[in-house]
């Protein structure tokens, strides 16, 4: 594969993992009423009821910045991604 190929594939593939958060996101507004929370959550202490949903909106907020970043700076995205995963995952200790 010539760099220009695997750089247009690398593009592509940046706006199509950008397209999919937002496909997860709508999914995942689906879950409570399909996993019927309503009656679940009745059942939980409020606490643990407000636990629940700030995870819940943290989750969201996380897909829709992740999704949003993605589309929006894939350029950069495309440049630092491969830093970001030797710099998280790979990084020697």
């Amino acid at each position: 594969m010539t760099n220009s190929l695997s750089e247009r594939f690398f593009d592509f593939d940046l706006w199509l993992v950008g397209a999919a958060h937002f496909v997860i996101l709508f999914a995942s507004f689906q879950v409570p009423y399909r996993l019927g929370w309503k009656q679940d959550l009745r059942q939980l202490m409020p606490f643990n009821r407000k636990l629940l949903w700030v995870q819940s909106g943290f989750t969201v907020f996380t897909i829709i910045a992740f999704g949003t970043l993605t589309l929006v700076f894939f350029v950069l995205a495309a440049s630092y991604l491969g830093l970001f995963v030797w710099r998280v995952w790979l990084r020697p200790e």
